[in-house]
């Protein structure tokens, strides 16, 4: 699998990450942000969880856990 290095330049603020399946989003928010906390909205229990009470991730986010 070839990786190509990304220009893309991180803002200094939030910002959404847009982009059709496939094209690296993941792979370069890790490289990015190495120590950023990751929620797995996939994990459909997590994402349940957080649709019946979105104050769990503050929770998560406080603890320092998280994630995958």
């Amino acid at each position: 699998m070839n990786t190509y290095r990304r220009t893309l330049t991180p803002p200094a603020g939030s910002f959404f990450l847009f982009g059709v399946r496939g094209v690296g989003k993941s792979t370069w928010a890790r490289t990015a942000f190495p120590g950023a906390h990751v929620v797995d909205l996939l994990d459909e229990a997590r994402c349940h969880a957080l649709l019946a009470e979105p104050s769990l991730l503050g929770a998560v986010l406080r603890r320092g856990g998280g994630a995958q």
